[in-house]
């Protein structure tokens, strides 16, 4: 690598079931504080479990300047949300950044799960002749870091490594 070519990191943002500020998160995390609740985001009574780590507190359009784009995913909605606490803890001002120098480089576990979701629903209810194959193009991971690059006027490069909980260690 050249000596004269840095990639820095500048700020945290976090979006998760025990705090949607790195604040909140690093202050239950210490404090042993389980994310652990009912699940409301609809009706868990088919399953045997009624629990999960959700999300709480959570309004996109606190997080976006664009206004809310519900045609992105939650996962991109939380994505956006993370980018956006990172870049404020940055106190970077993208208006006096080149955007073909500014990148965007996330790690994850998968895509827009709700499309998945929305596959397997249709496959159930009406059979797998009826699911359109043009929703397999809003599941992919990749769409993620674009609509961060899109979020925020950013045209460097944009990655994507995709090893669930090793994530972080490929960075």
């Amino acid at each position: 690598m050249d000596k004269n070519k840095r990639i820095v990191i500048t700020g945290l943002g976090v979006i998760s079931p025990i705090g949607n500020k790195k604040d909140l998160f690093w202050d239950a995390l210490i404090s042993g504080t389980s994310g652990v609740s009912e699940i409301t985001a609809f009706d868990t009574s088919p399953f045997r479990v009624h629990k999960g780590c959700t999300v709480k507190d959570f309004n996109f359009d606190d997080y976006t300047k664009n206004g809310s784009n519900h045609e992105i995913g939650k996962g991109s909605q939380f994505a956006i949300a993370a980018a956006k606490l990172a870049i404020d803890d940055s106190n970077i001002d993208l208006n006096n950044t080149d955007p073909e120098r500014t990148g965007v480089s996330i790690g994850t576990t998968a895509g827009e799960i709700q499309i998945l979701e929305k596959v397997n629903y249709i496959r159930h209810e009406k059979g797998e002749d009826s699911v359109d194959p043009g929703l397999f193009h809003q599941h992919p991971c990749v769409n993620m870091p674009s609509n961060i690059s899109i979020e925020f006027g950013l045209k460097g490069p944009s990655t994507i490594i995709p090893t669930a909980c090793a994530a972080g260690n490929y960075a």
